[in-house]
């Protein structure tokens, strides 16, 4: 089962990339939230989209979003990653797309 997702979208010479771990989520209400097409469900033999996706937490007992993100950040900065903090002028351009 899944417990991770990624998608990116390009246009105009840009990329925008994004991902999703699911470490707890409520996943009745994700179920009740996506609702795909049932010929996609019956493509890939699943009944729902809650029997597709599991959690992190049903894997390992010590797990949460900042163990996550430590581990992201030493894992990306290990490998001549830069950790980059975002500042106010780069807020307010954000806020402005």
């Amino acid at each position: 089962r899944k417990v991770s997702g990624t998608a990116m979208c390009s246009r105009g010479g840009r990329s925008l990339f994004h991902g999703t771990l699911l470490i707890s989520a409520d996943l009745e209400a994700m179920s009740e939230a996506l609702k795909p097409d049932e010929t996609k469900l019956m493509g890939h033999g699943v009944k729902s989209v809650r029997s597709r996706v599991a959690n992190l937490s049903e894997y390992t007992e010590e797990v949460s979003p900042d163990i996550i993100g430590a581990m992201l950040a030493e894992y990306m900065t290990e490998r001549d990653g830069e950790i980059y903090e975002l500042g106010e002028s780069d807020i307010e351009a954000i806020e402005k797309l």
